[in-house]
């Protein structure tokens, strides 16, 4: 993950916690002071299988997407989207979208 005078565009797979959180400082350390942070998550995984082989993923909310930005950046908004009870997409079922203004 590149920063510069571009938009950060990713899809990432997070597996550990402090993977994802260093992910998440690298994103918010791109942006200049001042800039608006955005990024969407998916949510509420209960993992995935590939030939056979289980792979658990982070279980992530948007409390905890909304604690970790606001290390980084003020004015924090962590919005549910389309919380479900059934599955949006095999193991996801709803959306978490962020903003705020990177420090």
């Amino acid at each position: 993950m590149g920063c510069g005078d571009h938009v950060l565009l990713r899809r990432i797979h997070y597996r550990a916690e402090d993977e994802f959180e260093s992910a998440c400082a690298a994103y918010a350390r791109c942006v200049k002071p001042g800039g608006a942070l955005a990024a969407a998550f998916l949510v509420r995984s209960a993992g995935y299988v590939v030939a056979d082989r289980p792979f658990p993923v982070l279980y992530l909310s948007a409390d905890s997407i909304e604690t970790l930005f606001a290390r980084y950046a003020d004015g924090v908004k962590a919005e549910r989207i389309g919380m479900v009870k059934r599955e949006i997409r095999s193991g996801y079922s709803g959306f978490v979208f962020l903003t705020g203004i990177a420090r």
